[in-house]
């Protein structure tokens, strides 16, 4: 028995409570760190147990979870650096209002396609361990993952939608000191079974590890 059982299932407690209640309490100092150590730890637990199973997928997981958020602190330096120099004699900027936007663009783009390629890469990993380790807690923790992924797009889709074809009510609301919840109805609800679901998901992922023998 490896140290992937512990670090697996208290780096995905840790996560859990680093993502689900650092949210409302984002000023208190020790839970700032708590998502990020959570990770760290999956990502090692993913990584050894690949090792001690000779198997690429459970490796690349573990890589590809240290990696993604270095990739996109990366990209986003990238992009927010020349706003960091100050203007040119003349005033004029170092990068233009337009230039910056692609570039935002791009940045939420790959931002976006690293983020999916990973919670793929991480769905796939808990079917393989199922598999490979007659768990059968693992696969659960990846149908619960993938329905969490489906429900995030469901959300983006529906708030994309509300926004643009109700963004005039929406606002008209705010403005009157409203919060539009009745307009927000269906991103609401979303939302809340998705949380609910990533919050079953991270458990039963917990408890797979904690099953490794």
């Amino acid at each position: 028995m490896g140290a992937e059982k512990y670090l697996g299932s208290i780096g995905y407690i840790l996560a859990l409570v680093g993502i689900f209640v650092s949210v409302p309490y984002a000023r208190t100092s020790l839970l700032q760190p708590i998502t990020l150590i959570g990770l760290l730890m999956v990502a090692m637990a993913w990584l050894l147990l690949g090792i001690r199973e000779k198997d690429t997928l459970l490796k690349a997981t573990g890589v590809a979870i240290i990696v993604a958020p270095i990739i996109i602190l990366a990209l986003a330096f990238a992009v927010a650096y020349p706003l960091l120099k100050p203007p040119s004699p003349h005033g004029v900027p170092f990068v233009s209002p337009g230039i910056f936007l692609s570039k935002l663009i791009t940045v939420f783009v790959v931002a976006a396609i690293v983020i999916v390629a990973v919670v793929i890469l991480h769905i796939a990993a808990h079917f393989r361990a199922a598999r490979k380790l007659q768990i059968s807690t693992f696969k659960y923790a990846g149908v619960t993952h993938a329905t969490a992924l489906v429900l995030a797009v469901a959300l983006t889709v529906a708030l994309f939608t509300t926004f643009l074809t109700r963004a005039q009510e929406i606002l008209g609301a705010m403005l009157m000191g409203t919060p539009p919840l009745a307009l927000l109805s269906t991103v609401i609800l979303i939302a809340i079974i998705m949380a609910v679901v990533q919050i079953a998901a991270y458990i039963l992922s917990a408890m797979s590890f904690l099953k490794l023998t």
